[in-house]
């Protein structure tokens, strides 16, 4: 089972730590565009697009919960929050689920 929650705008993190935190997500987000192997024969086919325009988190949570087979317990605070997360090309399975974790991160949320 997985929980996401909003993470609070400013825990009195101090900024070094906020730009780190940003830094990393931002890294995860392109690892999975830029950086993850050519595809090998019998591998699987990019296949997944990953869109959502201006969508509620809790419409983008049952395809995350589809495509990983896991449950997700949605924090309360989550009513009525839109992202935006829209992927230029197909993605195979594991890149789509990697790439909605890395553009829920880099939104403040946090994926436990």
């Amino acid at each position: 089972m997985v929980m996401i929650l909003k993470m609070a705008a400013n825990q009195g993190r101090p900024r070094l730590q906020r730009t780190i935190l940003r830094l990393l997500a931002f890294a995860m987000a392109a690892a999975t565009t830029l950086l993850l192997p050519a595809q090998q024969a019998g591998d699987e086919s990019p296949s997944i697009k990953v869109n959502f325009p201006n969508t509620p988190v809790q419409g983008i949570i049952p395809v995350y919960q589809q495509l990983t087979g896991k449950k997700m317990i949605l924090d309360g605070t989550l009513q009525h929050e839109t992202l935006k997360i829209i992927g230029t090309r197909p993605r195979t399975k594991k890149e789509a689920i990697n790439f909605i974790e890395a553009s829920l991160l880099l939104n403040g949320y946090a994926v436990i």
